[in-house]
This record gives structure tokens, sequence and C-alpha cells, in this order.
């Protein structure tokens, strides 16, 4: 469990919340799938993370069963996006935000009408209008077309060279 707590302290969730899940398999207390779902939440692995509350509500009582059942509510509340492109490892932007994510992406967002922008260095960005109705997914694919990058290039040699670009 040390190595997942090394992890969930930093930006590495996914690695974390499967180091978490795997130590409460070996016998460890259900605070490990607690961490398993919170570091899964954080690594936006949504979908994941609803399996683990659902697994750690169902081993506590309380307080604490209270917490994971305003955790899955929260998450069920929401409807999947899927965003790929072509190039992939683009940018998502959700309304204005960057979540940090690259395409492809699944995404979970509260329902309703959400701008999606997809942007790549040397590509044109797209924009896209997701409307999410409660529960239903949604997937958005969207090509990103290349754009002219100019640049500056600026060479100072001694002795003089020959600069030669593009063949």
């Amino acid at each position: 469990m040390c190595s997942g707590i090394s992890r969930w302290s930093r930006p590495r969730n996914d690695a974390a919340s499967g180091l978490f899940e795997r130590a409460h398999a070996e016998g460890g207390p259900p605070v490990c799938l607690y961490n398993a779902a919170d570091s899964a939440e954080r690594a936006k692995k949504l979908d994941r993370a609803a399996v683990l509350w659902r697994k750690y509500a169902g081993l506590v009582t309380g307080e604490e069963r209270a917490v994971a059942e305003k955790r899955i509510a929260r998450l069920s509340a929401h409807s999947p996006l899927s965003v790929a492109s072509q190039p992939p490892g683009a940018e998502v932007l959700v309304d204005g935000k960057n979540l940090g994510i690259r395409t492809p992406a699944r995404i979970l967002l509260p329902a309703g009408r959400h701008d999606v922008e997809v942007r790549l260095f040397g590509h044109r960005t797209e924009r896209r209008v997701a409307e999410l109705a409660l529960g239903e997914p949604l997937h958005l694919y969207v090509t990103l077309d290349p754009v002219a990058v100019m640049a500056t290039l600026k060479v100072k040699s001694s002795p003089r060279a020959e600069v030669i670009l593009d063949g």
C-alpha cells in the first residue's frame, strides 16, 4: 500500500488507483477502496471510479457510506462524452476549461449543453456543441486539419555554412 500512497500524493492518480485496488484485493482495509475510487476520479477514469465507490459503499456503514453514496450520485448525474480526433493526442477543453486530457478521451459531464474545443499544435482548432441527455452517451469525432506554421530561422555560423531546408 505504501507505493499507492506515494503515487497518490503526486499527480499519478491512475497508477495509484490500481495499487490501492490491489492492496484491498490482497486483504487491505476498505479505505484502500476509498483511495482507489478517489484516485480514479482524479485521473478522470470516472466509470472505474463509480465501480470502486459502489464496492466501497457495500463494505462500510454510517458516515463513510453516506460519503460514498454522495460520490456515486454525483457521478451518476452525469453523461459520458467520448472525444476522438485524427490525429489523436489533441487537448480537450470543455466550457473553456482545459481538463488536462487528450484524445481519445472519455469524460462524464453534467447533462446539458457544453462547448467542446479540440486543439493540437499545427492544426486548426475544432469547436463543437455537445447536447448531453442525462445518462446518454455522446461521441464526438473531429478531424483536425493541418495548418501552415510560420517560423523564423536565424543562423549564425563561423566559418560560413550553407543551410538547406526541405531538401
